[in-house]
């Protein structure tokens, strides 16, 4: 947004100048932003796609060229992994079939295993950007009691209030909790003085600080009886029920939950909690008749988990890996790809369906690649399960071929 606001008609002109003069990142961009704006005429939102495409095509263009070029320099693993990337940037709509190729004779002759793992050790972490910008923001709270401020903000002013006036004690027990030290949280929660430690709001944090810590058969004792208003009582029923499920008394988890439901069928978060909890007891479709007409024309990820895990039980394998494929595919393929959050949790999904219905492993691996850029704390784990999965196929191969 510029000082006179956005000029769509300017941007398609520099969009167009850049893609002219070779610029193809830049073309796309400018594009892009164009695509991504709400109300455009339909004559500049036509030109902006078409400039799309053609800036995405240059691009392509680019990587196989830099791959030969690679490839002429004696660098074949480079030249393997911009074959990928021009693959990649074609998607679905773009021809790429000279990059195919391409890498199909360089991957030629090496083991199945040691081709899928290639070159996924250099991958650039695409979430460094966004975690510098968080400790960024994290850096302006500084000491306890600003950080304590900040996150009682959501609360109510009267709790709030109430949080305060426990003491320092319970202010350093609140952090330890945030900041995912459930034992230590514990610890200090015990040096509350005793007055304090009896009021309920207190004993809610400690019972979700032992709730943290696994320590389930106390975490539920501790909320029986609680005298709570309505919002916190809401959030100690939502723990009973998770307790419960732990302790594998389903039945009582669900009874619990259908009653919240019931109590408001209009509320979404309760409607998805109780479909939640009839998925984890095994209750695919009736998990799958409550979440399913609530998908709309965007994706909602809290929503689209819940049918995923419900397609999955009840063997709709290939209703999942469209919904997932559709939403991993969606970042790469529309305008504002560049500028949303990778869908980690459908990736994952879509791993864990692809192993299981034996997808081709070239998809296995171009899916790992993206899992390990954009979650580079479970990298390891993702190769890990593309080599035990690219190895067990060579391994049946090989016994089918002597079998024969």
């Amino acid at each position: 947004m510029g000082l006179f606001g956005f000029n769509a008609e300017k941007k398609l002109k520099k969009g167009q100048q850049f893609l002219a003069g070779g610029l193809a990142y830049e073309a796309r961009m400018a594009f892009e932003e164009i695509l991504l704006r709400d109300k455009m005429e339909e004559p500049i939102l036509a030109e902006a796609r078409k400039g799309w495409v053609e800036a995405r095509t240059l691009l392509m263009r680019e990587q196989i060229a830099e791959a030969t070029e690679l490839l002429r320099a004696g660098d074949r693993a480079g030249a393997r992994e911009s074959c990928r990337a021009a693959i990649e940037q074609a998607g679905t709509d773009l021809d790429a079939a000279e990059a195919r190729k391409m890498l199909a004779e360089l991957e030629k002759g090496e083991s199945a295993a040691a081709k899928m793992l290639e070159g996924l050790d250099e991958i650039p972490d695409a979430t460094r950007v966004v975690a510098e910008q968080a400790d960024d923001e994290d850096a302006v709270a500084s000491g306890p009691e600003a950080l304590f401020d900040v996150l009682l903000q959501p609360l109510p002013e009267e709790h709030a209030e109430a949080y305060r006036g426990f003491g320092p004690e319970f202010r350093d027990a609140f952090l330890l909790l945030q900041d995912g030290e459930a034992e230590q949280a514990l610890e200090a929660f015990g040096r509350i003085p005793e007055e304090t430690a009896a009021h309920p709001y207190v004993q809610l944090e400690r019972a979700q600080a032992l709730m943290v810590a696994r320590q389930n058969e106390e975490a539920l004792e501790r909320l029986t009886g609680l005298d709570l208003p309505p919002d916190l009582e809401r959030r100690a029923r939502e723990m009973r029920i998770v307790l419960l499920q732990r302790l594998e008394r389903g039945e009582e988890a669900e009874k619990e939950a259908r009653a919240l439901f019931e109590a408001a069928p209009e509320d979404l978060e309760a409607k998805l909690f109780y479909a939640e909890v009839l998925l984890d007891n095994d209750k695919g479709q009736e998990g799958l008749d409550l979440v399913l007409p609530l998908r709309g024309g965007q994706s909602v990820p809290e929503i689209d988990r819940l049918v995923v895990r419900g397609y999955v039980q009840t063997d709709r394998i290939d209703d999942a890996r469209e919904l997932l494929e559709t939403t991993v595919e969606g970042f790469f393929q529309s305008p504002g790809g560049l500028h949303a959050r990778f869908p980690v949790w459908a990736a994952r999904d879509l791993l864990n369906v692809y192993i299981t219905i034996g997808e081709e492993p070239k998809r296995v691996r171009a899916l790992v690649q993206h899992l390990i850029g954009h979650d580079p704390p479970n990298a390891e784990r993702y190769k890990e399960a593309l080599a035990s999965y690219v190895e067990a196929r060579e391994k049946a191969e090989k016994e089918e071929g002597s079998e024969g």
